[in-house]
């Protein structure tokens, strides 16, 4: 029988004290500045499919589900819910 973490590295102590946040910011440009597809939220369509998804480069907040407003340096996914773009 084999368990769910069978095989997954051990994590080593991090000694990065920085924020989840903005360590997860890090993570979110390196990943998508190798993508290449953010965009600013000023560039999200004004209507989309619900569920839609898009990273966008400048949001404020990285609150989930909380509504997506630029002018920040914040890279997160957003999500069309039928109104608005969404973080998340």
């Amino acid at each position: 029988m084999t368990t769910a973490t069978q095989g997954l590295p051990a994590l080593a102590p991090n000694a990065d004290r920085r924020s989840i946040t903005e360590r997860v910011n890090v993570l979110g440009r390196d990943y998508n500045g190798r993508r290449g597809n953010t965009i600013a939220i000023a560039s999200l369509p004004t209507k989309a499919a619900i569920g839609e998804q898009h990273m966008v480069n400048d949001a404020t907040a990285t609150t989930f589900w909380s509504v997506a407003a630029g002018g920040g340096s914040n890279v997160v996914p957003v999500r069309w819910d039928g109104a608005s773009w969404r973080i998340g």
